[in-house]
């Protein structure tokens, strides 16, 4: 299983880009499902790893005489080779470089060591690949060479790496064992890079003793047998490698070595004062001077985790970002030169689940003003700050960042001050664990004039989000609705023609926390819209009694003109907690309205304009697409028929999708022309007399008349996967938010002629046995909520938006996953009609949620200019049964367990 899941993939790890034969990216027209090359570079890793457990002393161990030269750098890794029997060569020169911990520099006179036990760790942590690589130094294996304090050349022979593979995100080995690279030469000279296919040179830089530059670069041939790692052996065995580590040291290695050891920290420690520096002023806008940064206490979305409290972090806007811009400002004389290093956390505290990053304060670009400069490293074209600036006297030139505070985990006060307690026996464990921290700390290290230090604090806290208290409900006829409609939430109104305008709906803001709240206002965005606020009646909320919430009632005012059919708005409530008018909550609600439109209601028509789908392999790089059919509407598939059925609520329908399971090998060649279906290029033997690769399309390939007998090259006729959805379960529409579910579909899928698939998969031959007709199905649910949980609850009734019982809610998450192409630019066109989707072809990104980590459908919108049409997305997510069950099944398919597989659908509601 480890093996075919890295298989032709894993170089990404390595060397932060996509080169190896795959699932290649589908897009445009007709784009193919194939196994191709891929040359871009659109991967880079998502940060620099950390350390392991350094010395604290100074000394490593090696006697009182040694001090440490703390080396930050970017590195830039390149590649060259073609291992004997691999079908494709790898060759990558243009990798962007990335930032990772400081390498500690060993000093003894003039002898440098790089030590192995103290080598950072990093890990590569590509967004594409389903696990990460871990580089390292060899334990127990140091590097000792020279340094030249005339000329600032440095050469240190015979370092040795070590490589492990370890599970995304996390330090667990993925696979067991390790391997290594040995003969490392850092080096300040040129170095050559031979391999089995083409040499690459990099030239090294000696220390700068002005400004403490320096580029130490290594240049060696990769094994030809990665011993553990074999999967490696097909893709970069025997090739050439370079790797250029460019930055500065923290201190000059014969400065050090004078102090007689301790010159500058150890591996690990810090030296940085906790005085501000009189030669800066570092100012958020409101202070001067800052010594600290406090980020005060941010509201976070929470959760339980059995008996424990957690950090809801299924959403990126459930963490609470807050940001703060600094400004540094040389205010003595003469010029200065400084290096902004990155924050590290101080409170030793550890991620809740699903919660990402390395620290929880974050810097962010640098941007200069006046004669302000930063040191940039150019690649490919791009120039890369890294941190290294120079600020002239004068108060007009200075440099700017922002510092993110983004909570990884929440501690309640209990949880605080207990003892961890292991959960078998409920005793303390022999080891304790550190402290948790209600309060998150941090420092962010400037270094500047030649070696002085300055470390910024920083501190925040995390509290629930009051948001998740209220909701908002409408009222009619003196009813409040069970609907309740929560922050970033809708609220639809949807008038008849009869209904008198302006219209005003009743609506009551609810509060099942237990602080009060007051001096309520309420905002629009638009200032020429169609709905407005009137002031209410009471301006303060008060607090739930455990049995009723505490609720505020006001209006909103729905007054439509003839110039339009729809309208949208934003609502903003505001409301502060009693007692502490500092401490505020903000409540954001979409407003939609129309008048005169027919409603969801008996037979509805959805014709299917566009169907992606992202095959969870680690071999498949790409999503695969449909034909955009609005483009070619003669291919269209055609619509499938639901129904919208009353229920006891007037704004809730019940769904019932109406398909027939119809085989593929039962429909005529027009039928099979205009069925929902994917060129499988990868299994298509065209007209330029090979295989179709990802870009080349239908037109290189003849329509076959009859898929029911084996696929044959000399026909160069073309292979489709075949996409066919029904199911009769009910599902649920609500008018008021326009969102839909329909669970508990089936999802058929068929591939029955096809060519031989990079010979892992036969060509299809029904005489055979196995045939390798693929006739698969998976449990799909198609919903508009965001899919980031298997069941949501909606208008009493439990909806499964992931029916399949071997999808668990952790694999529901995309981020991380190679999910092909950008979204088009302002594909959701919401300044003509909130949601609605403009005449572009989309990709998979276009229905992924605005932090990358869940497929996110799109609720029902009327489109401009329209009455009886509507745009929707649906998505979904299934698994393939295991190809030990399905000898059928291709392998990439069935590897394992069955591969999961995600779907989003892009379609027009047609009411008839």
């Amino acid at each position: 299983m480890a093996f075919s899941i890295f298989r032709k993939r894993f170089f990404e790890l390595v060397f932060m880009t996509v080169m190896v034969v795959g699932l290649s990216r589908c897009g445009g027209v007709d784009k193919p499902f194939t196994l191709v090359p891929d040359t871009s570079s659109e991967t880079q890793p998502t940060d620099g790893g950390g350390t392991e457990t350094q010395p604290t002393d100074g000394s490593g161990g090696s006697g009182s005489s040694a001090c440490y030269v703390n080396f930050s750098s970017q590195l830039q890794m390149k590649v060259s080779a073609k291992p004997a029997g691999a079908p494709n060569q790898t060759e990558i020169l243009d990798a962007i470089p990335f930032s990772i911990d400081p390498i500690p520099l060993r000093v003894e006179g003039n002898n440098v060591t790089i030590e192995g036990d103290n080598f950072p760790v990093i890990y590569f942590r590509p967004r594409t690949t389903s696990a990460d690589l871990k580089i390292s130094g060899t334990p127990g294996v140091n590097a000792t060479g020279t340094y030249d304090p005339a000329t600032g050349d440095i050469n240190i022979p015979n370092f040795q790496f070590k490589l492990e593979i370890v599970n995304k995100g996390t330090t667990d080995l993925f696979i067991q064992g390790s391997s290594t690279i040995p003969n490392a030469t850092f080096t300040t000279g040129t170095v050559t890079a031979t391999g089995n296919l083409n040499p690459i040179e990099e030239t090294g830089q000696s220390l700068n003793s002005a400004d403490k530059s320096l580029r130490l670069v290594i240049g060696l041939t990769l094994p030809t047998d990665f011993g553990d790692l074999q999967v490696l052996n097909t893709i970069i065995a025997g090739g050439a490698l370079t790797a250029r580590f460019d930055g500065t040291v923290d201190n000059l290695p014969e400065n050090c070595a004078s102090g007689g050891g301790g010159g500058t920290p150890a591996p690990g420690g810090s030296s940085g004062s906790g005085s501000a520096p009189s030669e800066f002023s570092v100012s958020d806008g409101i202070s001067q001077k800052l010594t600290e940064v406090n980020f005060g206490s941010t509201p976070v979305i929470i959760t339980k985790a059995g008996e424990r409290t957690i950090l809801d972090c299924k959403e990126a806007t459930n963490r609470g970002v807050v940001t703060k811009n600094l400004t540094i400002t040389n205010t003595g004389t003469g010029e200065r030169h400084i290096r902004i290093l990155k924050p590290q956390d101080t409170d030793n505290d550890r991620k809740d689940p699903l919660c990402i990053g390395e620290t929880e304060f974050i810097r962010g670009s640098i941007q200069t003003t006046g004669s302000a400069s930063c040191q940039t490293v150019a690649v490919a074209g791009r120039d890369f700050v890294i941190g290294d600036c120079t600020i002239p006297e004068g108060a007009d030139n200075s440099i700017k960042f922002p510092v993110m505070y983004v909570p990884f985990n929440y501690v309640t006060p209990s949880a605080a001050a207990a003892p961890e307690t292991t959960p078998s026996t409920g005793t303390a464990p022999t080891t304790p664990a550190p402290a948790a921290s209600i309060e998150d700390t941090g420092t962010m290290l400037l270094e500047y004039d030649g070696g002085k230090t300055f470390a910024l604090k920083m501190r925040g806290s995390s509290e629930p989000d009051t948001r998740d208290s209220f909701s908002i409900s409408k009222v009619n006829n003196g009813t409040v609705s069970t609907r309740q409609i929560r922050n970033n939430g809708l609220i639809n109104i949807a008038l008849k023609d009869a209904d008198p305008t302006p219209y005003t709906q009743k609506l009551v803001l609810q509060n099942s926390g237990t602080d009060s709240w007051e001096g309520a206002t309420f905002s629009l965005e638009k200032t020429d819209s169609a709905f407005s606020v009137p002031a209410p009646a009471s301006t303060t909320l008060g607090a739930s009694d455990g049995t009723q919430p505490g609720s505020l009632e006001f209006d909103v005012v729905f007054n439509p003109t003839a110039s339009a059919t729809a309208y949208d708005d934003v609502l903003t409530i505001t409301l502060n907690r009693a007692g502490n008018a500092s401490s505020q909550s903000t409540l954001k609600i979409r407003l939609s309205g129309s008048k005169g439109l027919p409603t969801l209601s008996g037979k509805v028509k959805l014709q299917i304009d566009f169907l992606t789908a992202k095959i969870d392999h680690s071999v498949t790089i790409d999503p695969v697409e449909s034909l955009d059919f609005r483009v070619h509407p003669d291919q269209a598939p055609p619509p499938l028929e639901l129904s919208f059925n009353d229920t006891d609520d007037s704004s809730v329908k019940e769904v019932v999708l109406s398909v027939e399971n119809k085989d593929v090998l039962q429909k005529n060649l027009q039928e099979r022309k205009n069925s929902l279906r994917i060129l499988n290029a990868q299994g298509t033997y065209g007209t330029p007399g090979r295989k179709l690769v990802a870009g080349e399309g239908a037109d290189l390939c003849h329509e076959a008349s009859n898929v029911n007998l084996p696929y044959d090259d000399s026909r160069q006729e073309c292979s489709y996967f075949y996409f066919n959805i029904f199911g009769e379960t009910p599902g649920i529409y609500d008018d008021d938010s326009r969102n839909m579910t329909i669970p508990n579909l089936t999802l058929r899928i068929q591939n029955p002629y096809h060519s031989d698939i990079a010979g892992r998969w036969p060509k299809s031959n029904p005489n055979g046995n196995p045939s390798n007709l693929l006739d698969t199905t998976m449990n799909v649910s198609l919903t508009t909520y965001l899919l980031d949980r298997k069941e949501i609850q909606e208008s009493g009734r439990t909806l499964s938006l992931a029916p399949e019982a071997r999808i668990s809610d952790g694999q529901l998450k995309v981020k991380g996953k190679p999910l092909g192409k950008e979204c088009p630019d302002d594909i959701f066109n919401r300044n003509a009609n909130a949601g609605t989707l403009e005449e572009k072809h989309p990709h998979l990104l276009c229905y992924v949620s605005s932090d990358g980590s869940y497929l996110q459908g799109s609720a029902i919108a009327l489109r401009p200019n329209q009455t009886k049409e509507y745009d929707v997305v649906l998505v979904g997510v299934g698994q393939f049964p295991s190809s030990s069950d399905d000898p059928n099944l291709p392998w990439f398919m069935g590897d394992g367990e069955g591969s999961r597989m995600y779907v989003a659908i892009q379609g027009r509601l047609i009411v008839e």
